[in-house]
C-alpha cells in the first residue's frame, strides 16, 4: 500500500511478497466462499499493482472473516505488529479488528452447548465446509481424497463419537464425518430417517443405506455414475449429503434432544444445537457466503423467485423454520420436552416444503431445456430426497416423480413437467403443506396453512413404521455410547466351572426366598438384585436409564452378562437347551446356516453365543419406539430364563464331575437357579412382580385345566436338587457321576416345567395379536418375543414346522395374517412333544373359544405309518427320534460332548427310574434272546475280525477315527445313518425276536412288537393315509427307504417305498398272527421283515458307493462306509467272501475315505441278495444285475442315420438344420409341451408332464434323472448350488424347497403346474427342457473327446430340443419385444443359436465324426457361445415378466419363476450378494413394480460375464426413463484396457475360480479339477487361427506364456519348484499330500487362496515382465501383455467401477488386499491401501507404454512388484491371527498363504521364514494354541522387518500397523536431544537411528537427516539469489544438492531429492491429498 511518500508500507518487495503469500494462503477460501476468494485474489494478486489503502482494508477484513475457511482463529494468528505500527506512523490509515464468528445465528437463535464452550456450536456449523470440500474434490477428479474427506471428516471437531459430542468420548480432535452421519442408527421417532431406510430397503444399494451407497458411487464414479461428468457427480454427492444425510441427521439430533430432556439430562441443548447446525451450516449465517445446507436451499429458492424478505433477504420458509427451532430450544431449556417434540414436526414439514419446491423448480428448468445435463442431475438429487418421504403418503405420486426425475442417467424423452406437478400437487394436498410457502405454481386455489394455534398439524405425520425386532442397524444407540464405551466398566464374571460367579462382597447365606419356600445355603443376593434391576427397567421412562440398569455389573453379574458372559466350551458341554436355542436361531431366517456345517455361527449378524443380548438389543432399538415393559420382559425371557436353566445344569455337572468337592462349605449351585426363579419376590400369590415366579404365576392364571401348577412343581424339585447337591460331597467318584446324571434329569424336568409358561404366554399373545382377546391390544412385539423363546425347541424335531412358524411369526411380522391363527396353534399343539411338555401341562387358554383347535395328547392307539399299536410301549420308543434329532443338531453346532452325553445317557425316553432315561447306546443291546445275541455278537465281536461295527456311531458323533477329518455336517449325516441302520436296526431285531418268544411263553408280546415298529418309523412320521406318508422327515429306516425310492425312482404310484409298504404289511400280519397265538406263523413275518430290511441296507450301500465314485464326494464315501458297517456283519454268516470284498473296497480311516471298485461291491451285493433271498423287485439299485451301470435313459446307443425318404431328409428349424441322425421322436417333444400348455386343466397338464414319453422320456424325467446324467456338468451343478436352500443333516444332501436340490426343475415345474397352466408351460421350457438341451450340447463335447467312439446324435438332439421344446418359438415371441428385427427369417438370438449348431455340426462332419484336439476346442467354444445365447432368451423372458402387461399377481408368479431360471447365472458370475438380494426380493418378498429398475440394472451389469452384449439382449419396448440404459463397458475396476476385447476375455478367467469354488463346496472336486485343467471361460478372440481355451492350470506351466526371465520366477522356482502352485491346487482337489486329512471346506478355501496368491500373482508378473521385455520392439504386444497383467491381477468379478466389487467377492490377487485391509485398518477410499497404490502404478505403466517410455515402464514394473508383496504379507498375517486360527476352516488356507509368501521371506532371512513355515504347515497337528502361534509368527515377521534388506522390498507400515512387528520393543538410544538441526551424514548412515530436530523439540524415531538437509538447499538458493547467480539457484531448485537418497543399508545411491520434485511429482504422490486438491482447484 502506498505509504504517501512514494514508497510502500511493506517495503520495496512488499507487493511481491503479498502475491507470493496470497497464492499459498487464498486457495482454501474458495471452498467455502468463492466470492470472497475472487475478491481477495483480485486485490492481492491480479490488481496488486493498483492496491489502495481502502481496498487493503477491505481485503484484511475479508481475510479475517474467512479464517474459518482456513481452520484457524484470530487468537492463533495474533495481532499484527506491523499493522499496529503503521497506524501509529500513518494516522490516516486504519485496519479492521479480527473477530471470530459468534456462535449465534442471525435470526436470533443462540447456541449454548454445555460446559461454557461457545466455540462448539460454531464447530458443528462448519459441517457445510465438509460438503463443499467433498464436492470440490469430486469435481477435481480426486476421488480418493473426496472419499477420505467423506469418511474421516475435515472441519468440524463435533464428531458423533468425539469428546466434544454429548454422545461419546475418545478425543476432542475427533472429526465429524459425513459417513458417520450416514451410518447413524436412527432414533425410532425419526420418521425421516426411517422413511429413507424403509423405502430404499427394497433396492440393491447397500442393504437400503441409500445415502451412503449413492454418495460413494457418485464420489468414485461407479455403477450408474460411471458415465457421469465430474460436475454431475459433484452435484449428486452434494445433493444427497445435504438433502438426505444431513436432513435425517438433523431430525435425529432433535429427537435425541427430546429424549435427553425427558431423561432430565443436560445434553438436550447440545443435541438440539447440533440439529440446527446440520440444517444451517456456517455459510448460511454469513452476509456474503452462500449456504449449501437445507436452509441454503430455501434461500436459493426465494432468490430464484425474488421472494426473499427483510434486510437479510430471509426466506419465508427459513423464517418459519427458525421460529420453530427457537421455540423448540426454549421449550427444552424450560423442561417442556413434548412441546419441543411438536416443534420437530413443524420443522420437518417446512423442510419437506423446501424439497417439494426444489423438485418443482428443476422440473421447470428441465422442461425449458432438456439438454442441460446439470439441471437434470440437480433435479435427480432433489427427487431422490423427496420420493421416500412421499411414498408412505402418496405412493403413486412418488412413482411418477421417480419415473420422471428420480433415475440416473436421466431419460428426457418421456419427461413430463405436468406429470411432475400433478404428483407434487397430490402430495402437497395429502400432506397438507402450506401452498403459500411454495415459490412454484403447484397448487390450484389452495388454502393457506392453518395458524400456529390450530391443532390440525397433528394430523400430518409419516405413518409409523411397523415394529421390527430383528435386523438392528448398529451395535448401540448413540445416546448411550459414553456409558457403553467407558473403560471403567467391570467385566462379566464366571463361576469356577462356568455359570454365574459367586458373590465376592458377601459370603453368608442369603435370607429365605419366597417367604421361606426355598432356603438357600449360599449367598445369592447379587442374583436377587437382578430382579430389582428388572423392575427398575420396567418403570423407566428413559432409554438411557433402562440401559444402565441392564448393563450395571455388581459382583461380576448383570442382566446383560447373563447372555454375554457364557463361554462356548462350558455352555455347550453343560446346558443342552442353550445349544438347542442356538441351533434353532442359527437355522432360522435370522441365522447364517452354512451348507457344510461350518460357519461363524451368527444370528442377526452377531455371535450366536450371545443370542439373548442380540434380541434384547433388537427390542431396545425397534422402530416402534422404546417400551420399558417390553424391554424388561425381553430380558426376563431371553436372559434370566436361560440363566436359570444354566445354573440347574451347572449344579448337575458340578456333582457329576466332582467339582462340588472343590467348592466352599455351604455353597450350592442350585441356590443360584432358585434365586433367578424367585428373585426378590416374597408374595407367593403375586402375578405383578418381575420375577420368573410371578411371570409363571400370571401365565397360570390365564389357563385352566392344568394337570399341576408349574411353580409348585418347581419348588419341590429345586428342594430335591438342593439336597442332592449337598449330599453329592460325600459320595465316591462313581457315585457322584450317577448322582450327577440323575440331577441332570431333574434339571431336565424343571426345564420342561419352566417351558410351560413360555408356551402359555406365547399362545396368549398370539391369540391377542390375532384378535381373540376381548379388549383391543397390539401384542405383536410380544408375540415375536415369545416366538423367539419357543420355536427353537421345534427346530430340533421338525424343521419344516419351525420354518413355517418362524417365517409367519417373526420374519413376516409386518404382514402377519391373523387368519392363519388356527394353523399356527394346531402346529404348536402337535409339536409340544418337541418341547418335552404335554397338553395337560399347558392347559386351555381362557381366551379359547369353541373354534379353537383342541390340544390332543399322544395316544397309544395313534397310527404309526398305518400300523395301529395296541400298547403304550411304542410311545416311549417313538421319542427316540427326538434324541436323534438333538444329537444331530448338536454335532452340527460342534457341541460333540453334549451330543455324546445324550447318546449315552438319553434325554427324552424315560425309564422306570426317576429322572433317568433309556439311552440310544443301550437299545441296540439284546435282552437275553439267543438269536438277537448272535446278531449283536456279529456286530460287536465278529468271527475272524476284531472290529466292533457298532462303534461307528460314537466315532461319528465325536468326529474320531474315520471321521477325524470330516466336517460337522458330514459327521451328523454319518451319525444319523449309523443310528438308523445299526442301533435302531438291532433294537428292532431284538424286539421282534422277543415278541415271538413272549408269544410262545404267553407273555406280553405286544410291547416288543409295537416297539419294533416304532424303532423303524419314529415319532415324526404320523401315518400313511390314502397310501401317502404324512408328517415330517424322520431319521430311521422307514425314512431311509423313502429317500432311496425317490433317488432310484422306484416309489409307488402314491410316492411310497415298496419296501416300507411290504414291511408295514408284515407287521400287521404278524400282529394278527400273534393275537391269535399263531406264534410260529408270526415268526415267518419276522423272517420276512428281516429280509426286507436288508433290502434297504443293500440299496443304501449301493447308492452311496456309486455316487462316491461318480461324484468323487467325501460325504457319499463316508455314508458308504457307515452303510458297509451296517450290512457286512449281517453278510458274514451267509457269505464271508462277499462281506470281505465289500469291506476291502469301502475303506475309511483317520486320513482318507475310498471306494475303489464299485463293480466289485455291486457284485458282492448281488451274491448276498441271491443267498439271502431278497426280492429283487424291491430293490431300486441295479444290484440284481450285478453291475452299477444303470439303463441309459436317453438310449444314445440306438442312434440311426437320418436317411432320405419320399419327402427327403428330416430337418429342423424350417429346413435350416439337417440332423445327422434320426431325432424325429425327440423332436416330437413339441407335442408334449403343447399338450401341457394347451391342456384343459392343471390336472391334465400335470399328468402329461409326469407320464407322457412321446419323445422317449417324460418332461419330469429330464429333471429327476439329471443327478445321474448331469452329475459332472458345470451348468447343472451351478443351478443346484444357487438354488439349494437347506442341507439335510441326516445325509448331508442339498435340498431345495423341501426336495432334493438336484431335482430343482421338477420341484419348480410341479409347483408351477399346480399354480397355473401358463406358469407350468413356461417352467417346463425354461427349466426342464432348457437344461436338457444344455446337457445334450455337453454330451456332444464328451463324445467329441472320446478318441474311439464317433460322435453321433447328441448335437442333433440339442437342436431337436431347442426347436421341439418350443424354446425357439419362445425366442421368436420375445425378440420383437426387445426391438429385434428378423435376421434371415428368425430373431437375432435364434439366428445366433442355429448358425452355431450348424457350425458345430460342420466341425464334427469335418473330422469324420471323430474329433481331434482342435475339433474339441472349436466345439467347446461353439457350445459355450450357444449356451450364452440360450441364456439370453431366459434373460429376455425375465425382463418381459417384469415389464410386460400382466395383472400384478400373474406378474409376481412369472417373475418368481424366471428368477429361478436366471439368478443361478448371476451367482455363477461370482456375485452372490446381488443374486441373494434379488432372490430375497423377487422370490422371498414378491416382485413389486419399483424393483424393476434395480433388477434390470443388476442384469445388465452381468451381460458381459454371460458372454452377451447389450445389443444382443435389446431394450424392452415397455422400458421407460425410470429403467436404466445398458452400456457395454469392459473396464476392469476403473482400468481401461487398450485391447478391451482380448483383455476382457482374459479377465473372465476368475469365473473359472468361482466355478471351482462352487463345485468344491458341493464336493464335486472332479468337476472343479476339470475346470482347473481345461478352462471354461477364457479363450482368445483375437487370434482365430489358433484360439483355444486357456486354463488356470496353463498359467502355472512355464511353457504357456513362455516368459520366465524375471527375478520373482527364479526366486519362487528356487524355493518351491517350478510346478509348486499347480501341485498345491491338485493336491487340495485330490485330498492328498498335506491336504489328506482336511475337510471339503478347508480344501475349498485352500484352493481359492492358492489361485489368488500364487497362480494369479505369478502369471500376472509373467505378463508384466513380458510387457517390459517387448516394449521397445513391439509396443502393441507390450500394451496387450500389460493389460493382461491387469486382468490376471484383478479379474472380471471386481466389476467396472473404480475400487472394484463392494462385497469383496473378487477371486484374483486384487481381492486379497480388499479382504484383509479392514482387518489391518489399511483401507483407503473403500479399498486396500496397497490396491490404491497398485492401481496408480498400473495406470502409470499403461501411460508409459503409450508414450513409448520403456525405461519408465521398467521402473514402474518394479514398483508394482514391490506393492504386490504387501497383500501376500497381509494374507499371512490374517491367517496367523489368533481369531482366524480358531476357525478350523481356515487352517489349510493359512498354510497356502504362508507358502505364497515364503520365497520372499526366505530371500530376506531364511531363519524366521522357516520358523513361520514350520509352524503354519503343522496345522493338522495343532502344535500350539492360537495365541502362541500368532506370537511366533509375529515374532518371526518382526525379525524379517528388522532386516535392513526388507526396506528395499516392502514397507512394513503398508502391511500392518502392529508395533510388535514394525516397531519392536528394542528401541535404540535416542541420542543427544540438544544435538544439531542438520547432520552431515557420514558414510554409511544408520537408517534406524533416532534424530533430534529443532534442538530436541522433536525427536524423530528414525534417521531423517537426509530429509532435513533440504533446508540447506533453501539456504543455498537464497545465497545464490543474493549474489544474482540465478542460473545456479535454479539448478539447486531443480536438481537438489544436499538431500541425499540412501539405500536400505545407509549407503548413498547417488541420487538427490529436490525442491522442484516436491511439485513435479505431486500429481502422483499427492493424488489423494485434499489440501493439494484445494490448491489446484482455483486453477
Amino acid at each position: 500500500v502506498d505509504d504517501g511518500g512514494g514508497g510502500y508500507l511493506g517495503g520495496a518487495d512488499g507487493r511481491d511478497y503479498m502475491i507470493l503469500y496470497g497464492l499459498v494462503t487464498l486457495p482454501p477460501i474458495i471452498i467455502c466462499d468463492e466470492g470472497a476468494y475472487d475478491s481477495l485474489f483480485d486485490t492481492t494478486i491480479t490488481s496488486a499493482k493498483t492496491i489502495t489503502a481502502e481496498r487493503a482494508y477491505d481485503a484484511v477484513g475479508t481475510l479475517y472473516s474467512r479464517f474459518i475457511c482456513l481452520g484457524i482463529t484470530c487468537d492463533e494468528v495474533g495481532d499484527s505488529i506491523f499493522l499496529r505500527d503503521s497506524i501509529d506512523t500513518n494516522p490516516g490509515i486504519s485496519w479492521p479488528t479480527c473477530q471470530d464468528p459468534i456462535m449465534d445465528l442471525k435470526q436470533e437463535y443462540q447456541g449454548n452447548f454445555p460446559l461454557n464452550s461457545q466455540e462448539r456450536f460454531l464447530e458443528f456449523l462448519k459441517v457445510d465446509l465438509d460438503v463443499r470440500v467433498i464436492g470440490t474434490l469430486v469435481e477435481m477428479g480426486a476421488e480418493t481424497a473426496a472419499y477420505d474427506a467423506y469418511r474421516w471428516g475435515m472441519h468440524s471437531t463435533e464428531s458423533i463419537g468425539g469428546n466434544s459430542a454429548p454422545m461419546g468420548a475418545e478425543s476432542a480432535l475427533d472429526l465429524f464425518s459425513m459417513e458417520s452421519a450416514a451410518e447413524l442408527s436412527y432414533h425410532p421417532d425419526n420418521t425421516v430417517g426411517q422413511s429413507f431406510l424403509q423405502y430404499f430397503s427394497g433396492t440393491t444399494t447397500a442393504d437400503g443405506n441409500f445415502a451412503q451407497s449413492q454418495t460413494l458411487k457418485a464420489l468414485m464414479g461407479q455403477d450408474e455414475f460411471l458415465v457421469a461428468t465430474l460436475t454431475q457427480r459433484r452435484i449428486v454427492a452434494e445433493s444427497i449429503m445435504v438433502m438426505t444425510t444431513m436432513h435425517a441427521y438433523a431430525i435425529d439430533s432433535m429427537y435425541q434432544a427430546v429424549e435427553s430432556c425427558m431423561a432430565g439430562l443436560t445434553e438436550s441443548n447440545a443435541f438440539w444445537d447440533r440439529g440446527v447446525a446440520s440444517l444451517s451450516g456456517w455459510a448460511q449465517e454469513d452476509d456474503h457466503a452462500n449456504g449449501i445446507l437445507l436452509m441454503g436451499v430455501a434461500r436459493f429458492l426465494c432468490e430464484e423467485d425474488g421472494a426473499c424478505e427483510g434486510p437479510g433477504d430471509i426466506s419465508p420458509v427459513n423464517d418459519l423454520l427458525m421460529e420453530a427451532l427457537i421455540e423448540g430450544k426454549s421449550s427444552l431449556m424450560n423442561g417442556e420436552c413434548y412441546v419441543a417434540k411438536s416443534q420437530i414436526v413443524d420443522a420437518e414439514k417446512l423442510l419437506v416444503t423446501m424439497l417439494v419446491d426444489l423438485v418443482a423448480l428443476f422440473a421447470e428448468k428441465i422442461a425449458a431445456d432438456t439438454t442441460d445435463a446439470d439441471n437434470l442431475v440437480e433435479g435427480y438429487g432433489a427427487a431422490v430426497a423427496l420420493i421416500p418421504l412421499m411414498q408412505p403418503i402418496a405412493p403413486n405420486a412418488a412413482v411418477d416423480i421417480k419415473s420422471n426425475m428420480g433415475t440416473f442417467p436421466n431419460e428426457t424423452t418421456t419427461f413430463s413437467k405436468d406429470d411432475v406437478f400433478d404428483a407434487l400437487r397430490i402430495f402437497v394436498t395429502t400432506a397438507q403443506i402450506d401452498c403459500t410457502l411454495l415459490t412454484r405454481e403447484i397448487c390450484e386455489g389452495a388454502q393457506p396453512w392453518p395458524d400456529d394455534d390450530d391443532d390440525d398439524d397433528e394430523d400430518w405425520d409419516f405413518p409409523t413404521l411397523s415394529p421390527v425386532v430383528l435386523n438392528p442397524t448398529d451395535e448401540t444407540l448413540g445416546i448411550d455410547e459414553d456409558y457403553a464405551a467407558s473403560n471403567n466398566r467391570p467385566m462379566c464374571g464366571h463361576g469356577i466351572f462356568g455359570g454365574v460367579p459367586s458373590s465376592v462382597t458377601k459370603t453368608e447365606a442369603s435370607v429365605p426366598l419366597l417367604d421361606g419356600a426355598y432356603v438357600p445355603t449360599s449367598n445369592v443376593d447379587h442374583i436377587v438384585r437382578l430382579t430389582e434391576s428388572l423392575s427398575e427397567i420396567a418403570k423407566s421412562s428413559s432409554m438411557l436409564a433402562a440401559r444402565q440398569f441392564y448393563e450395571q455389573i455388581e459382583d461380576g453379574v448383570s442382566l446383560e452378562c447373563l447372555s454375554t458372559g457364557p463361554r462356548w466350551v462350558q455352555i455347550t458341554s453343560t446346558n443342552p437347551l442353550y445349544v438347542i436355542f442356538m441351533y434353532g436361531l442359527w437355522t432360522g431366517d435370522g441365522g447364517d446356516e452354512d451348507g457344510d456345517g461350518y460357519s461363524n455361527k451368527m444370528f442377526d449378524d452377531k455371535e450366536i453365543l450371545n443370542y439373548g443380548d442380540t434380541i434384547v438389543n433388537d427390542e431396545f432399538r425397534k422402530s416402534s419406539g422404546f417400551d420399558s415393559q417390553l424391554f424388561a420382559d425381553t430380558i426376563r425371557i431371553m436372559n434370566m430364563w436361560m440363566a436359570t436353566i444354566t445354573e440347574l445344569y451347572q449344579a448337575a455337572s458340578n456333582c457329576r464331575y466332582g467339582y462340588v468337592d472343590e467348592s466352599s462349605e455351604g455353597f450350592n449351585r442350585v441356590d443360584f437357579a432358585a434365586a433367578f426363579w424367585f428373585g426378590s419376590e416374597q408374595d407367593a400369590d403375586s402375578t405383578e412382580g418381575w420375577s420368573l415366579y410371578s411371570w409363571a404365576k400370571k401365565a397360570e392364571e390365564e389357563y385352566i385345566g392344568q394337570s399341576a401348577g408349574v411353580n409348585d412343581g418347581i419348588i419341590d424339585l429345586l428342594g430335591n436338587m438342593q439336597r442332592a447337591f449337598n449330599d453329592c460331597r460325600a459320595l465316591s467318584d462313581g457315585e457322584q457321576e450317577t448322582r450327577g446324571i440323575k440331577m441332570k434329569g431333574m434339571a431336565d424336568e424343571i426345564a420342561r416345567m419352566m417351558t410351560v409358561p413360555l408356551v402359555q404366554h406365547f399362545i396368549h399373545n398370539l391369540a391377542e395379536e390375532s384378535g381373540m382377546a376381548t379388549e383391543e391390544s397390539d401384542e405383536r412385539n410380544r408375540m415375536v418375543l415369545y416366538a423367539l423363546g419357543v420355536l427353537p425347541f421345534i427346530s430340533i424335531c421338525d424343521e419344516d414346522s419351525y420354518d413355517f412358524l418362524y417365517y409367519d411369526l417373526v420374519s413376516r411380522i409386518d404382514s402377519y395374517n391373523s387368519s392363519d391363527f388356527t394353523d399356527h396353534i394346531e402346529t404348536i399343539y402337535s409339536r409340544l412333544e418337541c418341547l418335552g411338555i404335554t397338553c395337560d401341562m399347558v392347559g386351555e387358554s381362557i381366551l379359547a373359544s369353541e373354534n379353537w383347535p383342541k390340544c390332543k395328547p399322544p395316544s397309544a392307539t395313534t397310527e404309526i405309518a398305518g400300523y395301529s399299536p395296541t400298547t403304550d410301549a411304542s410311545l416311549q420308543m417313538l421319542k427316540f427320534d427326538l434324541d436323534i434329532g438333538t444329537i444331530l443338531a448338536f454335532i452340527v453346532m460342534e457341541a460333540n460332548n453334549a451330543a455324546l452325553d445324550i447318546y449315552e445317557n438319553g434325554r427324552n425316553v424315560k425309564d422306570d427310574y426317576s429322572y433317568t432315561y433309556v439311552p440310544l447306546n443301550d437299545v441296540k443291546e439284546p435282552q437275553d434272546y439267543p438269536e438277537s445275541s448272535e446278531v449283536y455278537q456279529a456286530f460287536t465281536n465278529p468271527t475272524n475280525s476284531d472290529v466292533d461295527y457298532t462303534l461307528v456311531t460314537k466315532n461319528a458323533i465325536m468326529g474320531k477315527e474315520a471321521f477325524l477329518w470330516s466336517s460337522p455336517l458330514q459327521n451328523s449325516a454319518a451319525a444319523s445313518l449309523a443310528i438308523a441302520t445299526i442301533d435302531m436296526h438291532l433294537s428292532m431285531l431284538d424286539d421282534m425276536r422277543g415278541a415271538i418268544i413272549n408269544c410262545r411263553s404267553g407273555g406280553n408280546w405286544a410291547d416288543n412288537w409295537d416297539s419294533a415298529v416304532a424303532a423303524m418309523v419314529g415319532w415324526t412320521v404320523d401315518a400313511i393315509k390314502d397310501d401317502q406318508v404324512t408328517g415330517v422327515d424322520d431319521y430311521l429306516l422307514f425314512q431311509l427307504a423313502e429317500e432311496l425310492c425317490v433317488e432310484f425312482e422306484t416309489c409307488g404310484d402314491e410316492g411310497l417305498s415298496p419296501i416300507n409298504i411290504r414291511i408295514i404289511g408284515q407287521f400287521m400280519v404278524g400282529r394278527e398272527r400273534m393275537t391269535s397265538l399263531s406264534c410260529d406263523e408270526a415268526e415267518y413275518s419276522v423272517t420276512a421283515i428281516e429280509k426286507d430290511l436288508q433290502a434297504t441296507l443293500v440299496d443304501n450301500l449301493a447308492y452311496h458307493t456309486k455316487l462316491a465314485v461318480s461324484d468323487q464326494a467325501d460325504t457319499h464315501c463316508l455314508m458308504a462306509y457307515v452303510a458297509m458297517n451296517a450290512l457286512v456283519p449281517l453278510m458274514r454268516s451267509i457269505n464271508e467272501t462277499s462281506a470281505k470284498t465289500i469291506e476291502d473296497h469301502v475303506v475309511a480311516s483317520a486320513i482318507d475315505c475310498v471306494v475303489d471298485d464299485v463293480e466289485a461291491v455291486y457284485q458282492a451285493l448281488n451274491e448276498h441278495v441271491i443267498a439271502k433271498g431278497i426280492d429283487c423287485a424291491l430293490l431300486g439299485s441295479s444290484v440284481c444285475d450285478g453291475t452299477s451301470t444303470t439303463v441309459d435313459l436317453e438310449n444314445n446307443s440306438e442312434y440311426t442315420p437320418n436317411i432320405d425318404d419320399a419327402d427327403g431328409k428330416y430337418t429342423i428349424f424350417s429346413g435350416e438344420y439337417e440332423p445327422m441322425t434320426n431325432v424325429e421322436r425327440l423332436h416330437g417333444v413339441s407335442t408334449v409341451v403343447n399338450a401341457i400348455c394347451d391342456a384343459d386343466d392343471k390336472e391334465v397338464a400335470k399328468n402329461t408332464y409326469l407320464t407322457d414319453e412321446t419323445a422317449g422320456l417324460s418332461i419330469k424325467s429330464m429333471s429327476i434323472s439329471a443327478k445321474y446324467a448331469m452329475t459332472d456338468e458345470l451348468q447343472y451343478n451351478q443351478y443346484v448350488y444357487a438354488l439349494q436352500d437347506s442341507v439335510d443333516k441326516t445325509d448331508g444332501s442339498l435340498y431345495f424347497d423341501g426336495n432334493p436340490a438336484g431335482d430343482y426343475a421338477n420341484t419348480i415345474s410341479s409347483d408351477a403346474l399346480d399354480t397355473s397352466l401358463l406358469l407350468g408351460c413356461s417352467s417346463v421350457k425354461a427349466l426342464n427342457i432348457w437344461m436338457w438341451t444344455v446337457h445334450k450340447l455337453n454330451d456332444a463335447i464328451t463324445a467329441c473327446k472320446d478318441p474311439v467312439t464317433p460322435v453321433t446324435g447328441e448335437l442333433d438332439e440339442a437342436a431337436a430340443l431347442w426347436d421341439g421344446g418350443l424354446l425357439f418359438d419362445m425366442a421368436e415371441q420375445l425378440g420383437p419385444k426387445f426391438g429385434q428385427v428378423q435376421v434371415d427369417s428368425m430373431t437375432l438370438l435364434n439366428r445366433n443359436i442355429v448358425d452355431r449348431l450348424n457350425k458345430a455340426q460342420g466341425i464334427i462332419l469335418k473330422s469324420d465324426n471323430k474329433c481331434d484336439n482342435i475339433a474339441v476346442h472349436d466345439l467347446r467354444i461353439i457350445v459355450k457361445e450357444t449356451v450364452s445365447y440360450m441364456t439370453a432368451v431366459l434373460i429376455q423372458s425375465f425382463i418381459d415378466s417384469m415389464l410386460g402387461e400382466s395383472p400384478i399377481r400373474e406378474k409376481q408368479e412369472m417373475v418368481e419363476l424366471m428368477s429361478f431360471a436366471v439368478l443361478p447365472h448371476i451367482k455363477a458370475c461370482g456375485h452372490e450378494a446381488a443374486s441373494e438380494k434379488l432372490y430375497n426380493d423377487l422370490v422371498g418378498g414378491g416382485f413389486e413394480e419399483r424393483m424393476s429398475s434395480d433388477t434390470l440394472s443388476v442384469l445388465q451389469s452381468h451381460y458381459n460375464c454371460l458372454g452377451l452384449s447389450c445389443g444382443e439382449i435389446g431394450r424392452h419396448t415397455a422400458a421407460s426413463s425410470a429403467h436404466p440404459l445398458c452400456t457395454d463397458n469392459h473396464d476392469i475396476a476403473g482400468y481401461t484396457p487398450i485391447n478391451a476385447t482380448k483383455t476382457n476375455m482374459l479377465a473372465k478367467l476368475d469365473l473359472d475360480v468361482v466355478a471351482i469354488h462352487q463345485m468344491m463346496s458341493m464336493e464335486k472336486s472332479e468337476v472343479a479339477k476339470r475346470i482347473y485343467l481345461e478352462g471354461h471361460n477364457y479363450y482368445d478372440y483375437d487370434n482365430q487361427a489358433d484360439y483355444s481355451f486357456v486354463s488356470l492350470h496353463n498359467l502355472t506351466q512355464s511353457h504357456t506364456i513362455e516368459y520366465t526371465d524375471f527375478e520373482m520366477y527364479r526366486l519362487y522356482s528356487e524355493h518351491l519348484g517350478e510346478d509348486f502352485g499347480n501341485s498345491l491346487v491338485i493336491d487340495a482337489m485330490d485330498r492328498q499330500g498335506i491336504f489328506r486329512e482336511t475337510t471339503a471346506a478347508q480344501r475349498d478355501l485352500a484352493v481359492n487362496v492358492a489361485i489368488s496368491s500364487i497362480v494369479s500373482y505369478m502369471s500376472a508378473l509373467e505378463a508384466l515382465y513380458l510387457s517390459v521385455s517387448v516394449c521397445e520392439s513391439n509396443q502393441s504386444e507390450s500394451a496387450t501383455a500389460f493389460d493382461g497383467a491387469v486382468a490376471l491381477l484383478i479379474g472380471s468379478i471386481e466389476g467396472r467401477g473404480l475400487g472394484g466389487n463392494i462385497y469383496q467377492e473378487g477371486r484374483m490377487f486384487y481381492s486379497i488386499g480388499k479382504r484383509t485391509c479392514n482387518h489391518f485398518r489399511t483401507c483407503r477410499g473403500g479399498d486396500a491401501e496397497a490396491n490404491v497404490e497398485l492401481f496408480s502404478a498400473l495406470k502409470e505403466g499403461q501411460d508409459f507404454i503409450q508414450q513409448g517410455d520403456c525405461y519408465e515402464l521398467a521402473d514402474i514394473a518394479e514398483t508394482i512388484n514391490a506393492v504386490l508383496k504387501v497383500p501376500l504379507m497381509q494374507s499371512l498375517l490374517y491367517f496367523s491371527d489368533k481369531t482366524i486360527l480358531e476357525q478350523s476352516d481356515d487352517d489349510a488356507a493359512g498354510y497356502v498363504a504362508t507358502m505364497a509368501v515364503y520365497p520372499i521371506l526366505a530371500d530376506i532371512d531364511p531363519i524366521p521364514a522357516n520358523t513361520i513355515k514350520s509352524n503354519m504347515e503343522d496345522f493338522r497337528q495343532s502344535p500350539m494354541d492360537s495365541e502362541a502361534l500368532e506370537d511366533t509368527v509375529h515374532g518371526a515377521l518382526s525379525d524379517v522387518f528388522s532386516n535392513p534388506k526388507t526396506s528395499t522390498i516392502l514397507d512394513c507400515l503398508l502391511v500392518t500397523n502392529l508395533d510388535e512387528i514394525c516397531s519392536p520393543d528394542e528401541t535404540p538410544d535416542n541420542g543427544n536431544p540438544n544435538g544439531p538441526v542438520y547432520i552431515k551424514p557420514e558414510i554409511p548412515v544408520s537408517p534406524e537411528e533416532p534424530m533430534p530436530i529443532s534442538n530436541g523439540l522433536y525427536v524423530a524415531t528414525n534417521y531423517v537427516g537426509d530429509r532435513s538437509a533440504i533446508s540447506l538447499d533453501v539456504q543455498e538458493i537464497r545465497e545464490r539469489m543474493k549474489a544474482k547467480k540465478f542460473k545456479r539457484a535454479k539448478e539447486y531448485y531443480n536438481e537438489g544438492e544436499n538431500s541425499k537418497i540412501y539405500d536400505e543399508n545407509g549407503i548413498p545411491t547417488g541420487e538427490l531429492r529436490s525442491i522442484a520434485g516436491f511439485s513435479t511429482e505431486s500429481s502422483v504422490t499427492m493424488r489423494s491429498d485434499p489440501t493439494y486438491n484445494h490448491q489446484i482447484s482455483q486453477r
